[in-house]
């Protein structure tokens, strides 16, 4: 599919299905992140599936909406895996991969709604206690 095409069909979702995603589509989905670029190939992405209700009341306890969807998808990143560029003052390459990492949930028209947590999940440790266990 051209590239013009898959950015003229994207839409903005208004309203969000509660019926759950398929393994099938989630593994794919899940694939695509690993096959996806990233600066000099570090692959520092995570991307955290949470599906148990205790996982989704953890997860949306800091929000103020919570979308009650059937499954979250936390994306995230570590910071001691990501690549710094020593030619822009060892600027960290982690968040532009993330979006990268991401680029296939948002063309793939299934009108994932994406929460920023890249700065919760690996720079903070409350977030890495919160779903270790999860």
């Amino acid at each position: 599919m051209e590239l013009l095409k898959l950015m003229s069909d994207r839409c903005s979702c208004r309203a969000y299905s509660t019926k759950s995603i398929s393994e099938e589509d989630l593994s794919k989905l899940l694939e695509a992140s690993k096959l996806a670029p990233t600066a000099h190939n570090n692959q520092p992405q995570r991307i955290y599936v949470v599906k148990s209700e205790e996982g989704k009341a953890k997860l949306m306890k800091d929000f103020k909406f919570n979308f009650n969807a059937p499954c979250y998808l936390v994306f995230g990143y570590n910071v001691d895996e990501s690549w710094k560029n020593p030619l822009d003052n060892n600027k960290d390459s982690g968040e532009v991969d993330i979006s990268i990492v991401m680029t296939p949930y948002n063309v793939n028209g299934r009108g994932i709604r994406f929460i920023n947590l890249l700065d919760r999940i690996y720079r903070t440790r409350s977030y890495k206690k919160k779903f270790r266990n999860t």
